[in-house]
């Protein structure tokens, strides 16, 4: 295949290429073709045409107000968006065999397989030493740090997660099969593995009149393979790049549905369009997204933590609107790729991205904030994973840590067992880890902590080990 020059496309801190026959390799079999879709209006030549079939193509592109690329650059054209359709049917029709875009985009849905599975059970496993951890939650799609404590060997997990173990650049994918047994695969081995265990999940659009193209902000997909995330990005109207988007025509729109629609991704579209500090115009700025197109978990933990701060909350479409003895403001949640909540002081209101309560954990930085204009001093950590509703792997992994670490906190422990959701939660957590580690796997737990998780919940469950 030819060494065509590529480009990227930063999704957050990730830079994937978009040299535009990456991908295309599992589409070719044997025999390239003439001609490659390589983005909505343009195309690349990659055989050598006969003079004539060349000369027409020209003739077709230049009388329908396309371009012909220069000899700089690689051998192709670009076309208006509204005669994309009309270019493939005529290039076909003259014997030039097309690679559309369209084409390309079902055969690497196709690629991934329709089999779900579900996260099995929890057990102790050991991770090296030295390195940072991550798993993957398969409800919000993110990487979720691992605390690998200093006196411990081992960590609760579940089986069929996939942990990414970061060495100095050099990320390495392993799979949790049984008997606490790591297995090494390799990156598209994983994403192809942890699909299988996404659930639902819904992500946010926003119509933009004023650029005539429908965007999505890339952070809010969450982890998606490289050839799929590549091919969507490919799907943009032109050669711009939106920095943080995935844009696209809206004639597109339903196409684009169906295919996310495969990998279990929901589109909605936003209630509006904000412009916010950090966004560089109108068209990097944030979908406000509605309360009702929250998760009502998500919206609770927030209420419980102004609760417990002596606050009040009501609620509009839009907003909750939080009231303190010397104080009140507004809460709104934004699509938007800040790693803490974006005060806006004239309007007296707290903008907080949606993927920040979709993993507690992210969003001690936001809660701060909160606890500050409240006046409170409080250990956020307890406090948070006392007032989590829980409702992913993301939110449990949070509240077992922070019920691991302080243990011996007898307060903390009846207050977090006070709810009597959180409490069948982590009920279920040891039953599981008791039924399914083996002794190998307590001795690398934390040392004593069987003992005080047995103490916890009633000696009733020691008594099936």
């Amino acid at each position: 295949m030819s060494n065509h020059a590529q480009c990227s496309y930063s999704r957050r801190d990730l830079l994937i290429s978009l040299n535009p026959l990456e991908y295309c390799n599992n589409c070719f079999h044997e025999t390239e073709p003439d001609i490659v879709q390589t983005r909505t209006d343009q195309f690349l030549i990659l055989t050598r045409l006969d003079y004539k079939k060349y000369k027409d193509i020209q003739e077709f592109v230049e009388l329908n107000s396309g371009k012909m690329n220069s000899e700089f650059r690689l051998a192709g054209f670009r076309v208006p968006l509204e005669i994309v359709d009309q270019t493939i049917d005529f290039l076909r029709k003259i014997d030039v065999t097309v690679h559309d875009l369209l084409t390309h985009v079902r055969n690497v849905f196709s690629g991934y397989t329709k089999e779900t599975l579900s996260l099995g059970r929890h057990r102790f496993v050991k991770l090296p030493k030295g390195r940072e951890h991550r798993f993957l939650d398969p409800k919000t799609r993110r990487w979720i740090y691992i605390k690998n404590p200093e006196n411990s060997i081992g960590v609760p997990l579940r089986e069929h997660q996939i942990i990414k173990c970061e060495n100095q650049g050099n990320d390495e994918y392993y799979y949790l099969g049984a008997e606490e047994e790591l297995h090494l695969v390799d990156k598209r081995a994983a994403f192809n593995l942890a699909s299988r265990t996404f659930t639902n999940r819904t992500v946010y659009w926003a119509d933009h009149k004023m650029l005539g193209f429908g965007t999505i902000k890339l952070n809010s997909l969450g982890m998606i393979p490289d050839d799929i995330f590549n091919s969507l990005t490919r799907l943009r109207p032109n050669e711009v790049i939106l920095y943080g988007m995935l844009y696209f025509k809206i004639t597109y729109f339903e196409l684009l549905k169906v295919f996310l629609k495969a990998n279990k991704i929901n589109l909605l579209k936003c209630e509006d369009f904000v412009t916010l500090p950090g966004d560089n115009g109108k068209a990097s700025g944030s979908p406000l997204i509605s309360l009702s197109d929250i998760e009502s978990e998500k919206i609770q933990t927030i209420s419980n933590l102004i609760e417990k701060l002596n606050g009040k909350i009501t609620k509009t479409k839009t907003e909750l609107k939080v009231t303190f003895e010397n104080d009140s403001y507004s809460i709104l949640f934004v699509d938007n790729d800040s790693s803490r909540a974006i005060p806006v002081h004239e309007e007296n209101k707290l903008y907080i991205p949606i993927a920040l309560i979709e993993n507690i954990r992210e969003f001690e930085a936001s809660a701060h904030k909160i606890l500050y204009r409240a006046g409170k001093k409080l250990d956020i950590k307890k406090t948070l994973a006392e007032c989590v509703e829980i409702s992913n792997d993301a939110d449990l992994s949070f509240v077992t840590e922070c019920l691991t670490e302080n243990i011996d906190d007898i307060d903390f422990i009846k207050k977090l067992l006070s709810d009597p959701s959180k409490e069948s939660y982590l009920r279920n957590w040891f039953e599981d880890l008791v039924k399914n580690t083996t002794l190998e796997g307590w001795i690398n737990a934390p040392e004593g902590l069987f003992r005080k998780l047995s103490h916890i919940f009633s000696k009733e469950v020691v008594k099936n080990v």
